[in-house]
């Protein structure tokens, strides 16, 4: 195919090359999912490496698990039920998000440490947030690689969130690494007045911007193959602000 001819008097448009990216990178996400298109379940494998720019040493890491937010005892349902009184749990909004194996690069297996917090309300309940803590601090400037196994099970849509019929709207469906902001780990469970994506500074985005590179393996009748490939690369671009 040839391209267009210039035109006189307007100049041609320059193609964006980014030789450089646009802010330090601090978190890359590599995940391996396997979608299960009739269960509504996707198992994975994630690889996430954390540069530590924080200028202090590390050793206790919080992570979030946003779909655990789509559990009737989470302090987001607790602020529903708040903030719309007319609001009824319907066990079909049930989602999950369970972390099977936690493995830490040069430390080992590290699932039994895993433990659910609730940094802000107490609730014990919420399982949106879970951090680890490993046998030997990250130095700064330091890299730690962290390899995470977990399994999603997808509820029907609520809040932007969930699969209806052979569509998934999953942009929170990974575990995501806190984010290391004015001296202190923000570790935000998931409330109801700050939907995700979360709000955050323009100095937080900048320091949770990370790169995500997925490979896609689709279990499923082929008709619904495309649509659950594209939402999930649509969920998780190349390019992308995971706020935390």
């Amino acid at each position: 195919m040839q391209s267009a001819a210039p035109v006189a008097g307007i100049a041609a448009p320059k193609t964006a090359v980014m030789s450089k990216p646009l802010s330090e990178r601090v978190v890359a996400y590599q995940i391996d999912a396997h979608v299960d298109t009739r269960r509504k379940t996707i198992d994975a494998t994630e690889v996430l490496t954390y540069h530590d720019l924080t200028g202090h040493p590390q050793d206790t890491f919080p992570f979030h698990l946003y779909l655990n937010a789509f559990q009737p005892t989470s302090t987001l349902m607790r602020e529903i039920r708040r903030d719309r009184p007319q609001f009824e749990w319907q066990d079909k909004y049930r989602a999950l998000a369970e972390v099977k194996s936690f493995e830490v690069a040069g430390i080992g297996d590290l699932t039994s440490q895993i433990r659910f917090i609730s940094p802000d309300d107490g609730n014990p309940e919420d399982r949106t947030v879970f951090q680890v803590k490993l046998t030997r601090p990250v130095a700064p400037g330091e890299s730690v690689q962290f390899k995470i196994a977990f399994r999603d099970q997808l509820g029907v849509v609520f809040e932007r969130t969930g699969y209806k019929r052979d569509f998934i709207m999953g942009a929170q469906w990974f575990p995501k690494v806190g984010v290391w902001w004015q001296g202190a780990w923000n570790k935000w469970w998931v409330p109801a007045a700050r939907r995700l994506p979360v709000r955050t500074t323009r100095t937080a985005r900048r320091q949770s911007r990370s790169m995500v590179r997925i490979s896609t393996i689709l279990r499923g009748p082929p008709s619904l193959n495309s649509a659950y490939s594209a939402t999930l690369l649509a969920a998780a671009p190349v390019r992308s602000e995971s706020v935390c």
